[in-house]
């Protein structure tokens, strides 16, 4: 195999496992945790960020504590104006790019 190829094989491979590493880093927002205070396992939560999405979900037991997990999709929070609420739904519904990914040509 020549050099190239490894060198587009690890990144490959590197790129692959980087998503799932982010996926598991926790989450560092209050807000999902503030949603469960005072419910228990199970119970339906919601809450909302500082740029106007709310999050819909379910709360569950997590490093000893209650944290609201997202099980609906997210939309625009009541709070939001009507101008923000559309672009907040408008962007909701585009697909997600994925950033392209450069594999070197073998000679």
């Amino acid at each position: 195999m020549s050099r190239p190829s490894v060198v587009a094989l690890v990144a490959l491979g590197w790129l692959a496992s980087a998503g799932s590493a982010w996926a598991h880093q926790g989450h560092s927002a209050p807000e999902p945790w503030a949603a469960c205070a005072g419910h228990q396992l199970s119970d339906a939560c919601a809450w909302e960020d500082a740029a106007h999405l709310r999050y819909v979900g379910t709360c569950r037991a997590v490093s000893d504590a209650l944290l609201c997990v997202r099980n609906r999709p997210i939309s625009a929070a009541p709070s939001a104006s009507d101008s923000t609420r559309h672009v907040i739904e408008v962007a909701i519904r585009l697909p997600l790019i994925a950033s392209p990914l450069f594999i070197l040509p073998t000679p």
